[in-house]
């Protein structure tokens, strides 16, 4: 595309998050001063050609209205009208051709990139009496229509990626928001300190996700504390990444801001401040609440029981009250998620002693791992007793049933006494499935149980999972 032909948004215009990827992208970069900044970088566009299938189609409608065409008549001017335009835009506009990665809709599912290939050759379907709709011939077995064709996102998908590359050739700007379909992996260096890994998979419905690492001087930044504050969140969730978010553009302020935030921390109050900030009040709130959890059965967690980070607001917190098997699979949950930390927290010693937090992991496996061990001697009878309960209580339903298809031949004759056995027959079923569910949770709770007594059993002597 001639550089005359992108018209650059005017400059001084304000943006906010709902623009991202839409109007502009918003981008991290270092200021004169040397501190870092999140500013928006508006996407190129012409908007001539963003609207020239929208002009197209209002002059069709122009040319139709008030005519007494046929509706095979009116098909044929429309696919005419339609060629042309093809014909003027690989002519004139051929830049817009090509592949690209672009995701329509981020949290969806089934989302393809709006792209038209260069040898795609326009072909379109038969005239049908049925649909005025034009459709033209995507491949052998599909088709769609010429309005998904020529969609806001085929323009769209071509601007944001002049976008990208310009962000890539100013050297100012050292991360750049996308959305770009599919797993992307993305490592930004920051400057000699600091950097990012950007992880995203859009266009996935719900295994979508949007995580940022930041590292600091070779060392991954984990949010510890996060797996004492969440009531599900998994240390394998956790030591993933730094900030995990809900897949949407406007979230790419919020991953950004943040990122910014902590490097500058470390150069206006220091290295002493940033290591305190991130790193060691991190380990101190996680060992603090691990030794406290393994006393009390009442949790104050986040509502967000997953720990995904949505907003920047301080999130509502919940009271939540534990007791028996839930209350010891927590526990046991929380301390080998610990464990499981244990490797990183080492790798923290590189800047920071971190050998008392530790011990203090260590100290909580010897604690829990007696609870563990009593509430499977407990679960071992009562498992026993729900099968044995089980099986009586099936052989009672499948009695019911025989005695049932005995008579059902003769239901006319036996009418009261079927109804009666038919009743007894669905609340015998009813029984079995709340004795089956039961035998079920408590078969779960077994399994938990046993996992995370195995690995603490493992770090204790000295062998890690």
């Amino acid at each position: 595309m001639k550089n005359n032909e992108l018209l650059q948004t005017a400059k001084g215009i304000s943006y906010n998050h709902e623009d991202i990827n839409k109007k502009a992208l918003y981008t991290l970069s270092v200021a004169e001063n040397g501190k870092f900044q999140t500013e928006y970088f508006a996407i190129p566009t012409n908007p001539s050609v963003s609207a020239s299938f929208k002009n197209l189609q209002s002059e069709i409608q122009k040319r139709i209205i008030g005519t007494n065409l046929s509706k095979q008549e009116i098909y044929n001017l429309k696919t005419q009208m339609i060629l042309d335009y093809w014909h003027d835009l690989k002519k004139n506009h051929a830049y817009l051709l090509g592949h690209r990665n672009y995701c329509s809709s981020i949290d969806s599912s089934y989302i393809y990139s709006p792209e038209i290939l260069e040898d795609f050759n326009l072909e379109f379907l038969p005239f049908s009496e049925d649909s005025d709709d034009v459709r033209i011939k995507k491949s052998e077995k599909d088709s769609t229509k010429i309005e998904w064709l020529f969609s806001d996102a085929f323009f769209e998908s071509y601007f944001i990626e002049q976008a990208y590359n310009e962000s890539i050739r100013n050297k100012n700007i050292k991360a750049y928001s996308h959305r770009r379909l599919g797993w992307q992996s993305y490592y930004f260096v920051l400057n000699n300190i600091f950097s990012i890994n950007i992880q995203t998979n859009f266009g996935y419905g719900m295994s979508s996700y949007f995580c940022v690492t930041l590292i600091y001087d070779g060392i991954q930044i984990i949010p510890y504390s996060r797996l004492v504050l969440y009531r599900n969140a998994g240390y394998m969730q956790l030591i993933r990444n730094t900030w995990d978010y809900y897949p949407s553009d406007g979230n790419w302020q919020l991953a950004f801001d943040m990122v910014k935030d902590a490097c500058n921390c470390f150069q206006s109050e220091g290295q002493h401040n940033f290591i305190k900030e991130y790193f060691i009040d991190q380990l101190e709130n996680l060992t603090n609440k691990l030794s406290v959890y393994l006393d009390i059965n009442r949790f104050q967690l986040s509502e967000n029981q997953y720990g995904n980070y949505i907003c920047r607001n301080e999130e509502n917190k919940q009271m939540v009250e534990l007791d028996g098997f839930p209350l010891i699979i927590f526990r046991g949950e929380k301390v080998s998620g610990a464990v499981g930390f244990v490797e990183s927290i080492k790798r923290v010693n590189k800047i920071t002693p971190t050998q008392k937090y530790i011990d203090i992991i260590t100290d909580c496996c010897k604690k829990v791992l007696p609870q563990l061990n009593s509430a499977l001697e407990a679960l071992k009878p009562k498992l026993e007793e729900l099968e044995k309960t089980y099986k009586q209580e099936c052989e009672k339903r499948d009695q019911l049933e025989a005695k049932f298809k005995e008579i059902e031949p003769q239901l006319e004759k036996y009418k009261e006494q079927g109804e009666l056995i038919r009743k007894a027959v669905i609340d015998q079923t009813s029984k079995c499935f709340r004795i089956a569910t039961e035998l079920h949770t408590h078969y779960s709770y077994f399994r938990q149980i046993t996992a995370y007594k195995k690995e603490i059993d493992f770090y204790l002597k000295g062998t890690h999972i």
